[in-house]
């Protein structure tokens, strides 16, 4: 991570402590992101992101230090959460669509719509949000066809003969990686495209990266075939400015964060009431998605030969007890921490 909460211990000691608050959010990625803290980060982060979204103390601090890319976040995020086609929404039961659309009332993250946003690719936005949280500030770069995004790139005609542009950009990105003016910590965020990269060193042409998708550092020579979607993001952060560190902040987070488990919480205890006193609506709710799955698996069998898939039976509905049975256990594996229920 480029803020480094290795190095920097108040940093990792808050996303810790939000994540072990958090993790009932998470109950699928939790095994998987108990063995790295990478994990446990990136979900604190993802859920800082969310939260800002609703009309809270993070909303307003965004809105005053910079309008105009969180003004783009919510341009795109929203309507992305908000999308019912979204494959999230639509693998989810009828009976949990509520909870996930809740959100959108009262902001009160929950785990499908935490999933939704984890598994969308990060945007320059929503660095420059975090880094606002997180005590940074975003350096914008002229740019030769101007964009909005204020990164730094490199096109053909900086290699052309009699050019040095190549050089000065080169030279731009080593002198901001290594300045470490009124004590703030300079980074580079490159995004490639596909994710986003932290980089670690610049030696003339080959610059050396941290890449999060393999654990590994790797290596990008900067030359005429240097795609111009690699753009850089130059930002620093000063720790002492960090709103994320504030106690006003953390007393907000962990109190939306119970508010959030306790939601949840009665949530499952009615989904299961209705079960009980319900079991034909909770039937027609929570069967769609076992049928949906059912009918997906026919549906790839069927490109075997069309005499064959016109000869399969239509799809029989399950007795009453097995059917019950299907039931408690899907809502047992939604709610995996609610097990007492």
């Amino acid at each position: 991570m480029l803020i480094n909460p290795e190095e920097n211990i108040k940093f990792k000691e808050i996303l810790n402590e939000l994540y072990e608050k958090c993790e009932f959010l998470v109950p699928v990625l939790s095994l998987k992101a108990r063995m790295l803290d990478e994990y446990k980060w990136s979900i604190v982060l993802d859920y800082l992101l969310i939260k800002s979204l609703g009309e809270n103390i993070l909303n307003s601090y965004l809105i005053e230090r910079i309008p105009e890319y969180f003004d783009v976040f919510v341009a795109f995020t929203l309507p992305a959460l908000q999308d019912p086609e979204n494959k999230v929404v639509k693998r989810l039961p009828e009976a949990f669509k509520d909870i996930y659309f809740s959100f959108f009332e009262d902001y009160l993250i929950n785990p499908y719509i935490l999933r939704k946003s984890l598994f969308t690719m990060r945007t320059a936005a929503d660095l420059n949000i975090l880094f606002t949280l997180f005590g940074g500030e975003f350096f914008p770069q002229e740019q030769e066809i101007y964009d909005g995004t204020g990164s730094l790139y490199f096109t053909k005609k900086d290699f052309q003969p009699g050019s040095n542009m190549s050089k000065k950009k080169i030279e731009i990105l080593n002198t901001h990686l290594q300045n470490n003016e009124n004590e703030g910590i300079n980074v580079i965020a490159l995004n490639l495209g596909h994710h986003w990269v932290a980089i670690n060193s610049i030696n003339d042409t080959l610059i050396s990266f941290n890449d999060p998708n393999s654990g590994r550092t790797g290596k990008l020579r900067i030359n005429k075939r240097t795609p111009d979607r690699y753009r850089f993001y130059l930002y620093n952060y000063k720790i002492e400015s960090a709103l994320i560190l504030k106690k006003h902040i953390k007393a907000f987070l962990i109190f939306e964060i119970e508010d959030e488990q306790e939601n949840l919480e009665i949530f499952a205890t009615q989904l299961f009431k209705t079960i009980e006193e319900q079991p034909e609506v909770a039937a027609i709710n929570l069967a769609l998605e076992s049928e949906s799955e059912e009918r997906e698996i026919q549906s790839s069998e069927k490109l075997e030969t069309s005499i064959d898939s016109e000869k399969k039976e239509p799809i029989k509905p399950l007795s009453g007890e097995r059917f019950m049975e299907r039931i408690r256990k899907k809502i047992r594996e939604q709610f995996s921490d609610y097990s007492k229920l």
